[in-house]
């Protein structure tokens, strides 16, 4: 096979770019107009407008890709400041030169930035950031920036994304490609024409003949915002972009074929893979400590997992590549993601349990696109083991997830299994089980308005682990107090306990006392509130009026809420909240209200039942939460007895 780097040997040539392509302003000149801007007609909430983003790449005759970009944001409000805060990936082996930056005063005054206020940050094992901030920022100002990218890496370009979070005028990509060359374009929320490249022809001289290439040119102007909203995966997953891949190179004299199938990459990590999966005496003293022979292999499992999560320490860092092999890893009592995954499977292996490595990428990392066999897609490595038909997709990086379940930043549909032979994609089931918070409060109100409650809640399943997670970085009094105060802003926590943190596999249990000075209005002879419901919504998370992209729920779930209120002495429910009950195809919300004597009792369900809702379903979802925060206004009326 002929190498990649050999085909430089018989090229040369110049490509001849027209200039017709920058029509944008130059740098630093901007029209009165644009400054004297203070709101965007096209979108008055506008907090910036990104003016143009322009990008131009061309192959060098040295077979090394060069890009220049300028990039051009008018500032509208304090919050679009933020747009200064600039960062740039890049491929790990690329380099960014030349980067210019500054900020254009309403008043014409240009303020540069330094060189020295220019950083590099890793990200992990294959990209990079420049990081800087455009100095002197001030409201109705334009912010400006240009760099060069230089690449050798011409069979994966760097994808271009024409969206943003602010409203774009204009997105231009160009790329001069020799005709020696076929790349294949993936497309990624574009459709008709946004797909349909300008193209023109240029020649390139040389060797004593001329051949033709080809300019390409995507241009796309006024294109709306992508807010990054709840209940949303990967923000890059929704974006208007395209990707390339250099599928062959072709000329009189050499064919070579770069693009590669999923079983070529399989072949490429298993060979890897297989180096760092340990079963040496180390491990094996190991494994022989935990398990015995009369153990079932699921109770096998369960026990080495349980030991990598619980004693080995996790360290952040996002790769498919292990560094430390498992012995090491059990040696340091610490390892990354993949490294302590990768020491499940040896020990699980050395326990003569068949185990393999699953390449996935998470969920903020983004969508693997099955017909783009790229490994940079991934970003995460978790075990898979098969034990009586029953499979095992297994992540030992969260201290509070349970065996059998894996974290939600892994619930992602599906995942790319190594093995030595027929590596292929295979589904990650979602979690089918309805995971609940149940909430049972008992409280008494007074004649002078204050409330005094007991409460009592139980977490199952994924509400359990993510709760947990959230208490191991707080401080739990602290944290339950600034929940209680979501509901009753006067609200004084006077206890608290909490039951089976450290036992991942059973439900977590909190229960408290707090009280409320002024819970309640009282005039005359009534008395005014709104049900003691620690679970209602204080707000609606769908803002948004109108959403182009699916609402996804990492897992379903539900609230239970009941609340027994004893009434104050002397006084009669005179009014109460009517029976509701709101439902669509995966969604239901209850409340009911009851007055029996001197008690009041007050249920409250709300249940996410499907993972997807679709954006034709979003406003018929929006509206109801819309309904409930009103409807959850309705107050109770209290009057005293004649």
């Amino acid at each position: 096979m002929i190498s990649p780097k050999w085909i430089v040997c018989w090229i040369f040539f110049v490509v001849l770019m027209p200039n017709f392509l920058f029509t944008q302003e130059k740098w630093g000149k901007v029209s009165k107009e644009i400054l004297a801007m203070s709101v965007f007609d096209n979108d008055t909430s506008a907090a910036a407008v990104v003016l143009f983003d322009v990008a131009k790449q061309e192959i060098k005759n040295d077979f090394t890709l060069n890009m220049n970009r300028h990039k051009r944001i008018k500032i509208l409000t304090e919050e679009g400041k933020e747009a200064a805060d600039i960062k740039i990936p890049f491929y790990r082996t690329n380099k960014i030169t030349d980067i210019k930056a500054q900020t254009i005063l309403p008043n014409g005054k240009k303020i540069k930035l330094d060189n020295d206020n220019i950083f590099e940050e890793t990200l992990n094992r294959y990209w990079k950031q420049k990081v800087f901030a455009v100095p002197g920022v001030e409201v109705g100002a334009v912010i400006e920036y240009q760099y060069q990218l230089h690449s050798e890496n011409i069979w994966i370009l760097e994808p271009w994304y024409f969206q943003n979070q602010d409203y774009t005028l204009l997105s231009q990509f160009s790329i001069a490609i020799d005709s020696h060359f076929n790349y294949h374009v993936f497309y990624q929320n574009m459709v008709g024409n946004q797909t349909v490249p300008f193209e023109e022809v240029f020649l390139i001289p040389g060797n004593g003949r001329t051949r033709k290439g080809k300019l390409f040119t995507w241009k796309i102007e006024h294109i709306a915002a992508l807010e990054k909203e709840p209940f949303m995966r990967s923000f890059d997953d929704y974006r208007m972009a395209m990707f390339f891949q250099l599928i062959e190179y072709r000329d009189p004299y050499v064919y070579y074929r770069f693009i590669k199938e999923w079983k070529d990459l399989a072949k490429t990590v298993y060979e890897d893979y297989e180096e760092h999966l340990d079963e040496n005496a180390t491990l094996r003293d190991k494994v022989a400590e935990l398990i015995s022979d009369t153990l079932h292999e699921s109770e096998k499992v369960k026990l080495i997992y349980d030991f990598v999560r619980d004693e080995i320490e996790t360290e952040w860092i996002y790769t498919i590549w292990p560094s430390k092999s498992p012995k090491d890893v059990l040696k340091d009592k610490k390892g990354k993601l993949a490294e302590k995954n990768m020491l499940l499977i040896s020990m699980l292996r050395r326990a003569g349990i068949e185990a393999h490595p699953m390449l996935i990428g998470t969920r903020q990392y983004g969508r693997v696109r099955t017909n783009w066999p790229q490994l940079q897609q991934f970003n995460h490595i978790i075990a898979f083991t098969e034990i009586e038909a029953e499979k095992y997709y297994l992540d030992t990086c969260e201290k509070c997830c349970p065996f059998g379940e894996l974290p939600t930043r892994d619930i992602v549909g599906s995942g790319f299994l190594i093995l030595p032979e027929n590596s292929d994609f295979h589904t990650i089931p979602a979690p089918r089980n309805i995971n609940m918070v149940a909430c049972q409060t008992d409280g008494e109100i007074n004649d002078d308005g204050s409330l005094v409650c007991t409460v009592s809640i139980r977490y199952d399943g994924y509400q359990a682990m993510e709760k947990r997670k959230k208490l191991a970085t707080e401080e739990k009094k602290e944290y339950y107090q600034e929940w209680i105060a979501e509901s009753f802003a006067e609200a004084v926590l006077d206890s608290l306990d909490i039951k089976n943190f450290e036992e991942v596999e059973l439900p977590l249990y909190v229960s408290m006392t707090f009280r409320v000075a002024n819970f309640a209005q009282v005039v005359d002879d009534f008395i005014y509130f709104s049900p003691p419901q620690l679970t209602r919504l204080n707000k609606n998370p769908f803002k948004s009026e109108k959403r182009s992209f699916p609402v996804e729920f990492t897992y379903l779930s539900g609230l239970n809420e009941d609340v027994n209120l004893k009434l104050p002495e002397g006084f009669e429910v005179d009014e109460i909240p009517p029976f509701q009950i709101m439902k669509v195809d995966g969604f239901h919300f209850l409340s009911d209200s009851k007055a029996d004597g001197e008690n009041l009792n007050f249920r409250r369900q709300y249940l996410i039942k499907k993972p997807i809702f679709y954006p034709n379903e979003y406003p018929q979802l929006r509206d109801l939460h819309a309904q409930i925060i009103s409807f959850e206004e309705n107050q109770v009326v209290l009057k005293k007895s004649e």
